[in-house]
């Protein structure tokens, strides 16, 4: 099976639907990873900029972006990296930080 890096915009395209000709060729790769088609790997700087730019210009709250993107992480066919990390640190962002995910970050650079 292939497997792709997927960036930002593939995930902001997908989950936002707010682009007539890119979030449906987003939910196209997606379904294909959802089929077992083909795995797409994500980055923790790449979650973590999907984090800001929901955050910061979408003007999104938190825990709704922690819980939409814990499931994100966990579907079929994403692999993520330190996941593990990553789950902890959405749902560590509830109280207002991510602290955690900066931590993890940063282990990584």
């Amino acid at each position: 099976m292939k497997k792709y890096w997927i960036d930002a915009n593939i995930i902001l395209r997908y989950l936002l639907n707010d682009n007539d000709e890119l979030s449906p060729k987003a939910k196209h790769v997606m379904d294909m990873a959802d089929k077992g088609e083909i795995t797409l790997l994500v980055s923790v700087i790449t979650i973590a900029e999907v984090v800001w730019v929901l955050e910061s210009f979408y003007e999104i709250a938190k825990s709704q972006i922690a819980d939409t993107l814990s499931v994100f992480v966990s579907s079929r066919g994403i692999e993520c990296e330190e996941r593990d990390n990553v789950l902890l640190a959405l749902e560590g962002s509830s109280q207002g930080t991510w602290i955690l995910l900066t931590h993890t970050l940063r282990n990584m650079l």
